[in-house]
């Protein structure tokens, strides 16, 4: 039922690119295995992590009857690497639970971001 829950732009995408004649290295009106990442294969946009980011907080969520599919597509780097890729993996929250405030994830989130960034 929610499988395709959002993928449903690529007219929307299309006619704003042809509106305001923009081009992408990929087509971003589909962007599930937009990119070639050696060592991994297709990884979808959302799963890329660009070279300008120095870290990068994965959070993963768990399935639930609302989202049946949990988020298990780890991120990696154009070239393949995990470098400054941190991963949370939740046991019990899914997507809805992982932004709340007091959340395993959020509270992960703000923790991670403090060792980070403390001077």
């Amino acid at each position: 039922m929610l499988l395709d829950f959002g993928d449903h732009w690529a007219e929307v995408i299309n006619e704003y690119n042809q509106q305001f004649g923009m081009s992408w290295p990929f087509d971003i009106a589909d962007p599930e295995g937009g990119w070639d990442v050696p060592g991994v294969g297709t990884a979808d946009v959302e799963d890329v992590i660009p070279d300008s980011v120095l870290y990068n907080l994965e959070l993963q969520a768990t399935a639930s009857f609302v989202f049946p599919v949990p988020d298990d597509d780890d991120n990696h780097r154009l070239d393949g690497s995990v470098d400054g890729i941190i991963l949370f993996e939740s046991d019990d929250e899914d997507h809805l639970d992982l932004p709340e405030e007091n959340s395993q994830a959020m509270n992960w989130t703000i923790a991670k971001l403090g060792e980070l960034y403390e001077p």
